[in-house]
């Protein structure tokens, strides 16, 4: 099961966080510590996928914290809650592409970059897996990426809206390539123009199993 860790010293913070995730605990396995020096011990004994941390607490600081997951434990990513981020720390933060979320913070916003932090590691999980070895060329290697990022999108995970432009247009091309013509049905896109309609593509057998599902 998926680990996310959270950080902060304010006990009454972790507690709201855990109240608020509770729909979640059959998803993730959820950790609450209360300090940066807790966090590494939890971190050696079993780590976590994703670790979210206040910036400013007792004793060991985040920002120390977060240069230690990122020497030790380079598969794991920190993301940043905190009420107390200064301009300097904020930079480094975006530099090295940590996310930083600041208090008070919604659940849904919270729910929603943890669950875009999780697809990010997947793909830089299998990009940077020896298992990319089976690839004969990039080619091969993008067509998987993108069959993985088609996957985040069926399952919901993704809003294809979101993406760049130019991902959307590979994805497009990879369909008319993978899905045979009578595969495909028009569903209108999320941010696109009134009127504006494209192909998605749904396999048959997808459909089917769904409908026995139902």
């Amino acid at each position: 099961m998926t680990g996310i860790m959270f950080v902060d010293d304010e006990f009454e913070v972790l507690e709201a966080i855990r109240r608020n995730l509770r729909p979640f605990r059959n998803e993730w396995h959820l950790d609450f510590v209360t300090s940066a020096e807790h966090a590494l011990q939890k971190m050696a004994a079993e780590p976590a996928d994703v670790v979210v941390t206040d910036m400013r607490m007792t004793a060991m600081q985040g920002d120390a914290l977060i240069e230690t997951l990122l020497t030790d434990y380079p598969r794991v990513v920190p993301n940043v809650l905190s009420g107390c981020v200064d301009p300097e720390i904020t930079a480094k933060l975006d530099k090295v592409g940590i996310r930083l979320l600041v208090k008070p913070c919604t659940t849904e916003t919270l729910v929603e970059t943890i669950r875009e932090t999780l697809s990010g590691l997947e793909v830089a999980q299998v990009a940077a897996s020896p298992a990319g070895a089976i690839f004969d060329s990039t080619v091969d290697l993008e067509d998987y990426l993108l069959f993985l990022a088609e996957g985040l999108i069926l399952g919901g995970h993704v809003e294809e809206g979101v993406l760049p432009a130019l991902i959307r247009d590979r994805l497009n091309e990879y369909r008319r390539a993978t899905y045979p013509q009578e595969a495909r049905r028009p569903v209108r896109q999320v941010g696109l123009p009134p009127g504006r309609v494209e192909e998605i593509p749904v396999r048959i057998d997808d459909v089917e199993a769904s409908r026995q599902a139902a």
